[in-house]
């Protein structure tokens, strides 16, 4: 795969995102995943406590397939954008995976909680602590790709017109 081929195929899985949001499988990028994340998000905001417990396993399920897309996102761009992006903005990129990866965990961690058994003012502590955790790693996200994406286009020009001879 060549530089312009890589930098397109970022590109790509951003795209799929804007046009087909609805979509939550086995493919899903980082972009696909924050839109799952607001819509969960938004339904653990207007359920009852009642309700909660419920929605519990949804999350565990959302969350489950955001890692897993997380995952081979990243994969991709830290297996093949190296050369591409060089050490500095490499070490940059990784930087902010790995800032995502830790929103991720905090999640994972909170979801863990036994919530069993627990009081209804623990409930509504719990499920506001949820809201909290998935809010920050919506934001860490969104940021995330809208970088990312900036480079990707900044890029993809520069290789574009490298290719047409036309570099400046």
């Amino acid at each position: 795969m060549d530089f312009l081929e890589i930098i397109d195929r970022a590109i790509a899985e951003h795209r799929v995102v804007r046009s087909n949001l609805s979509v939550m499988g086995g493919a899903m990028n980082d972009l696909e995943a924050t839109f799952s994340l607001q819509k969960t998000h938004a339904s653990w905001a207007q359920g009852s406590v009642d309700a909660l417990v419920e929605n519990v396993d949804r999350l565990r399920q959302t969350v489950d397939q955001l890692g897993a897309g997380i995952n081979r996102h990243f994969g991709f761009e830290e297996q093949y954008l190296p050369p591409v992006f060089g050490g500095t903005l490499m070490k940059a990129l990784i930087f902010e995976h790995n800032e995502v990866r830790k929103r991720l965990a905090d999640c994972r961690a909170l979801i863990a909680t036994d919530i069993m058994g627990l009081p209804q003012e623990k409930l509504l502590v719990y499920r506001s602590d949820i809201q909290q955790k998935l809010s920050d790693l919506t934001q860490t996200m969104e940021g995330h790709a809208s970088r990312e994406e900036t480079v990707y286009f900044m890029l993809e020009r520069a290789l574009k017109a490298e290719k047409e001879g036309k570099a400046a």
